[in-house]
């Protein structure tokens, strides 16, 4: 399902991804609905750090659970303070998260181009429900 090339147009969407190959792929998806890329990070660290810099928030967010510095479950924590929604990414499924993230939305790996753009646009719907 191809989406229009403005179909995130306005949104800053953090990628906390440590695999350069899936973080590169994942940027160019979002760059490509006319969303701009925070990142990508490749640890949950680097992520904290920008979050907490004052650059500028991000609107959604994709996280990686499994990074080389740890799961990103630190960073997800930190998103939901801000009130900022979020995908996690991952190859095991949704039973691998803590109770706390069981309703979160999750992206299994492998993933196509347009389930990465309907995930985001899907938080989006969402949290303007919820605002």
């Amino acid at each position: 399902m191809p989406y229009a090339t403005d179909a995130l147009a306005g949104q800053k969407v953090l990628v906390l991804e440590d695999e350069y190959l899936l973080a590169d792929y994942i940027t160019s998806v979002v760059e490509s609905v006319g969303a701009t890329p925070q990142g990508p990070f490749a640890s949950g660290e680097d992520a904290l750090i920008s979050l907490a810099s004052g650059d500028g928030l991000p609107t959604i967010a994709t996280l990686d659970v499994n990074l080389l510095d740890g799961p990103s479950f630190k960073v997800a924590d930190e998103l939901d303070q801000l009130g900022i929604p979020f995908v996690f990414i991952t190859a095991y499924g949704a039973t691998s998260l803590p109770n706390r993230f069981a309703a979160r939305p999750v992206l299994t790996k492998p993933f196509a181009p347009f389930q990465v753009v309907q995930e985001l646009l899907a938080l989006l719907e969402r949290h303007a429900g919820h605002s």
